[in-house]
């Protein structure tokens, strides 16, 4: 931060953990660690958010994402195709014109490829070594400012979804992470949500062992026509691969029940 006086630098104190950091420079910093954190402001430490939203919950349990049923991770590196369902997604249309894949490729590194978007047509990634998905976004758009229809990346030649981004939301809401080689994630926050008239049984699993199948219950919420909010004072950590998938299933009895669940995560590297 610069001083009003004479335009010296002033320092700025920071608390991360119990000893206060000094430092200083041009930019304004927070006084909380978790925000400087976010602002990327403090080294081998990062923010991320796991999001999910099913709108069609059914008895059974599901994943909280868009595309139905649940995520199959892959076993091995494959190439992927981006396709929406709506014709103006496309590189000069009114939708989504660019997108941007960030995944891990076969040795859980965060790697990220630029989509051309096509519409209708198909268009395959470069990358032939993508292991897990992390995110899906809009980056341009046409007038309309998002995507107009649902956006899928899946795996090429049309087949498994790998993420979904439902129309006009320009980001996928898969409720799906997968933590990089190399940190671990502390799980600091956890709100789920359950719609107008809806009741939603929510679990959060996480992959345990060597097995990535082998996956076990993490959060458990159970919540109706409201959200639940999770706290936690002292962090879940997370190893590095462990993979996160969040389900649910209507437990209001009545028809297809909307979920929107968020979980917040603290990356460092380790």
């Amino acid at each position: 931060m610069v001083s009003p006086f004479g335009g010296k630098p002033t320092p700025v104190f920071i608390r991360g953990g119990d000893a206060p950091i000094e430092t200083t420079g041009t930019t304004s910093l927070s006084s909380s660690f978790l925000f400087n954190i976010a602002l990327g402001l403090v080294a081998g430490y990062d923010t991320e958010f796991v999001i999910g939203l099913n709108r069609d919950v059914g008895a059974n349990l599901e994943d909280v994402w868009g595309a139905g049923a649940d995520i199959v991770f892959p076993t091995a590196g494959e190439q992927w195709e981006i396709v929406s369902d709506n014709a103006n997604d496309t590189i000069a249309g009114t939708g989504a014109q660019l997108l941007v894949l960030v995944y891990l490729d076969t040795n859980y590194d965060v790697q990220s490829e630029v989509i051309a978007m096509n519409g209708l047509g198909a268009v395959s990634t470069v990358a032939t070594d993508i292991f897990r998905p992390r995110a899906l976004l809009t980056i341009r758009s046409g007038s309309t400012g998002s995507n107009e229809g649902a956006i899928i990346s899946r795996v090429a030649g049309g087949g498994a979804t790998r993420n979904y981004i439902h129309p006009n939301f320009g980001f996928s809401f898969d409720g799906h992470f997968t933590v990089q080689a190399g940190a671990t994630a502390l799980m600091t926050f956890c709100q789920v949500n359950a719609g107008r008239t809806d009741g939603v049984e929510f679990r959060l699993r996480a992959s345990i062992g060597p097995v990535p199948e082998n996956m076990a219950v993490i959060q458990y919420n159970n919540v109706f026509e409201n959200v639940a909010n999770t706290p936690l004072p002292v962090p879940l950590a997370l190893g590095e691969k462990t993979d996160l998938v969040m389900g649910a299933l209507n437990s209001g009895g009545g028809a297809d029940a909307d979920c929107f669940a968020v979980c917040q995560l603290i990356l460092v590297d380790t």
